[in-house]
């Protein structure tokens, strides 16, 4: 089929968008369209690692790569990849992501990939970065490898006195290889290598330092209220979700008593993670107060809220929703006090957002809320956020709604086949 070029720009427009969302309907187009050129924006997608939160979602490599095999010029894309790995400014995230597709191109054979990633661990100056190679040859060459490195790290420990070395390296070898003995296989080889016996040292002494750091005095408290409202402590989280009924119903009958406003924060923040078992009167009074400027009372409040029901409650977060610059608290309140066309203001917030920060903080609230209400009418306002989104794990979410609510669209369903997250792809395989 011939294509006009106004057509042949439309279809590269819809697949570049597809590739920055990282979604499965790029590799669709790509493959029925075997004549428009796309090699342009695939390079783009093996330099830049496009993900909302490129740590969190980590790598997209498998997406790229199968792109890439779509593509009849193999060798191109197999030199840009080399090239943009030689890049001595590439960001973290990006160096990641392309060190994952190296190592897809060794596990196809091709063994010139390894030669890149040692070149570029032993040229770059940047040794805050060096955990990115260091761990995808890991992968290849096992405890050899582990040797050049730990002779290699010496010079950054000798440049910098200051610098910081633990056993993070070491340990996570040591982890995924069981049988062997890494610590031993290395002080073996420091017997006869001066600059491997330095690296252990920096490693043994610093993390002797993190563990004196860490170690803290055991304070008996005599009350839950009085360990939560310790000077100079934050509540972990952890102890939080592992509070009893009666250890809430003290914390609730001190909040209701208390008149200092940095100990009623503390305590609020309890009932982000728990009903609060009193009058729920009681935190809608403290979310209509608005915060000083230095404290997240009202933030705390209106995040409890999602526990608890009533009509004035529901009534807060409507006449909020629309108006707020954070409609994301709000729609978490209707996780208890969700009515039947309430997604229709989801939909309406979905059409009018295109920053996209407010994109994932929408969808993530909006899932929460979906979660509990299985509705059909999340469809409207999940897909808007499918096509809008560039959170592979926040699609996730949203796609395992939409099918468990039975209203997953038969397109949407093909190109998750495709999807950059591979758990996606295996919920629909």
């Amino acid at each position: 089929m011939n294509l006009k070029q106004e057509n042949i720009t439309d279809i590269q427009a819809k697949f570049f968008d597809s590739l920055k969302r990282w979604t499965g309907e790029a590799y669709i187009i790509m493959r029925d369209n075997p004549s428009v050129d796309f090699s342009g924006y695939i390079k783009k997608g093996i330099s830049n690692n496009y993900a909302y939160d490129a740590q969190c979602e980590w790598s997209r490599a498998k997406y790229i790569y199968d792109l890439i095999s779509l593509w009849s010029l193999q060798e191109q894309m197999k030199q840009c990849v080399i090239d943009a790995l030689v890049d001595k400014d590439i960001d973290t995230w990006d160096a990641v992501h392309l060190c994952h597709l190296a190592n897809l191109y060794l596990d196809d054979g091709y063994v010139e990939m390894k030669q890149v990633i040692y070149d570029y661990f032993y040229n770059n100056e940047d040794f805050s970065c060096n955990w990115i190679w260091v761990e995808q040859i890991l992968d290849v060459d096992g405890i050899q490898w582990l040797i050049h490195v730990a002779t290699h790290l010496w010079k950054m420990l000798q440049a910098n006195s200051n610098w910081w070395e633990d056993s993070q390296i070491i340990d996570s070898f040591q982890e995924n290889n069981p049988n062997v003995q890494v610590y031993g296989v290395l002080e073996n080889e420091a017997k006869t290598n001066i600059h491997i016996q330095i690296y252990l040292d920096a490693v043994h002494k610093n993390s002797e330092e993190r563990e004196k750091r860490w170690k803290t005095e055991k304070i008996e408290y005599q009350s839950i209220t009085e360990e939560i409202l310790a000077p100079d402590t934050i509540f972990p989280y952890h102890r939080i979700k592992d509070l009893t009924a009666q250890q809430l119903q003290e914390v609730a009958e001190q909040i209701i008593l208390e008149t200092d406003d940095d100990n009623i924060e503390k305590l609020l923040r309890v009932f982000t993670f728990h009903k609060f078992p009193w009058d729920p009167t009681f935190i809608l009074k403290y979310a209509q107060t608005k915060d000083k400027w230095d404290s997240r009372i009202q933030e705390h409040a209106i995040d409890a809220l999602k526990f608890l029901s009533s009509t004035d409650i529901r009534n807060f977060a409507l006449e909020n929703i629309l108006e707020s610059e954070f409609p994301q608290m709000y729609i978490r309140i209707l996780q208890s006090n969700y009515e039947q066309w309430d997604a229709k203001i989801f939909t309406e917030l979905a059409k009018e957002h295109k920053d996209e920060h407010m994109i994932e903080h929408l969808l993530s609230a909006y899932c929460d809320v979906f979660e509990i209400h299985s509705t059909k009418e999340a469809k409207e306002p999940l897909e808007l956020m499918y096509y809008k989104s560039n959170c592979g794990l926040h699609r996730k979410h949203l796609v395992e709604i939409l099918e468990k609510n039975k209203i997953l669209d038969s397109k949407i369903r093909e190109e998750l086949l495709y999807d950059s997250n591979l758990e996606t792809r295996q919920l629909f395989t």
